[in-house]
């Protein structure tokens, strides 16, 4: 899920990559564009930004906007509503929303077969 949120232009100078491939060559530079994994604030960076789609969604898709907000664990998204039908709705919401963002759900799972495929 990282790799998929963009960290804002004016911030990505605090995400920089020095390398060379030995000490007589030229560094080389490299700008990172999105959250990195490892880094101490991503899963706060991935976590906020899950909450700020929850918020900006929550007038139009409030079922799946507190889906987002609450059924979240890391990058797993864990629910169960009591009926198919609920849950269909809601994943295809979920889906709408994080695509919005340019995240995309992947590895579904599911007890009942109508809900994966």
């Amino acid at each position: 899920m990282y790799r998929q949120i963009l960290i804002h232009q004016e911030h990505r100078n605090y995400q920089r990559i020095l390398c060379r491939d030995s000490p007589e060559k030229e560094l080389l530079h490299f700008q990172l564009n999105t959250v990195t994994y490892g880094t101490t604030s991503a899963p706060f960076q991935a976590t906020r930004g899950l909450q700020e789609l929850a918020n900006i969604s929550g007038a139009k898709h409030p079922q799946a906007s507190q889906v987002i907000a609450q059924d979240f664990y890391v990058d797993d998204l864990i629910t169960g509503p009591h009926s198919i039908s609920i849950c269909q709705e809601i994943q295809r919401e979920v889906t709408m929303i994080l695509q919005s963002a340019g995240m995309t759900l992947h590895k579904w799972c599911a007890n009942s077969p109508q809900l994966i495929g």
